[in-house]
């Protein structure tokens, strides 16, 4: 179940946005093997519906700099398409 919500969450935020002519930019902290394949399911499902996925990983402290970097570029008006937050 956490798989699917994992990849329909922002597949359906990519498609209502229409954001095919740009790549689907994810910030996050995925960075063990499990989360790794969850990652791959959600670029070849983005990949089927011809959209690109640009991976936005922010390695280490548990998400704590991920939450901060995901702060800083939302604030600079340039915040990514997706994020992942805890």
């Amino acid at each position: 179940m956490k798989k699917k919500l994992l990849v329909l969450s922002p597949l359906y935020i990519a498609l209502c946005h229409n954001v095919t002519a740009m790549p689907f930019e994810v910030l996050h902290w995925w960075t063990a093997e499990g989360e790794y394949q969850s990652k791959q399911l959600l670029i070849d499902t983005l990949k089927v519906h011809d959209i690109e996925f640009k991976d936005f990983a922010i390695i280490g402290e548990g998400g704590e700099s991920a939450v901060r970097v995901l702060q800083m570029r939302s604030l600079a008006g340039n915040p990514p398409e997706a994020a992942q937050i805890k």
